[in-house]
């Protein structure tokens, strides 16, 4: 079997997620009419597939929730190469809370990156990365307290939104990027951070 083969399927709430070579968890059809979709207490470092003796590293990127309504995702250790959560084009409001995410490589992406959805809340987390960036929210409402980000690269980039509130989080960066950068913003909130 090759290595793009390798996939491991979990069961949550009766839909399936899949762990493949290059991404920890993808939701697929996970939305439920009034219910949220949670991913809680999952420790993502690596596959252990039944097919493999050892535990092996296949986390390219941490979750993708591409497309996927009201998620959260809490109390998870995440480890990945590359992204942290992965959430192009959501709808609803996605809610990460209580975590803390690892970014091992020099390289990399954002550790957040969300576009398209009603509002992203990111709170109480640990973000820490050799490489890449920290949070990208495009045309989402966003709610960002009490984080601790360190990261090489840029802190939180924030464009096209309605309001945000960006508050109590500590963001620290090696190379001297912005911290926190604000474009076509109509009334951002951002207060008591340290940066």
């Amino acid at each position: 079997m090759d290595d793009i083969d390798i996939q491991l399927l979990i069961k949550h709430r009766g839909k399936d997620m899949q762990c493949f070579d290059r991404i920890g968890i993808v939701l697929k059809e996970v939305t439920l009419s009034s219910l949220y979709t949670v991913l809680t207490s999952q420790f993502l470092i690596g596959c252990v597939c039944p097919w493999v003796k050892e535990p092996f590293d296949l986390h390219h990127d941490g979750i993708h929730v591409d497309d996927d309504w009201d998620v959260i995702i809490e109390n998870n250790y995440i480890q990945s190469r590359h992204w942290g959560v992965y959430a192009n084009n959501g709808h609803g409001e996605h809610i990460i809370r209580n975590n803390e995410f690892i970014k091992y490589t020099t390289d990399g992406e954002w550790f957040v990156y969300a576009t398209n959805m009603d509002n992203i809340i990111i709170e109480d987390n640990t973000f820490v990365g050799d490489g890449g960036n920290g949070f990208y929210i495009n045309n989402t409402a966003a709610d960002i307290n009490r984080n601790l980000l360190v990261t090489p690269g840029r802190g939180i980039q924030i464009e096209n939104q309605a309001g945000s509130e960006i508050n109590q989080n500590t963001i620290i960066s090696s190379n001297g990027d912005y911290g926190i950068h604000i474009s076509n913003l109509s009334a951002p909130s951002v207060y008591s951070n340290i940066i």
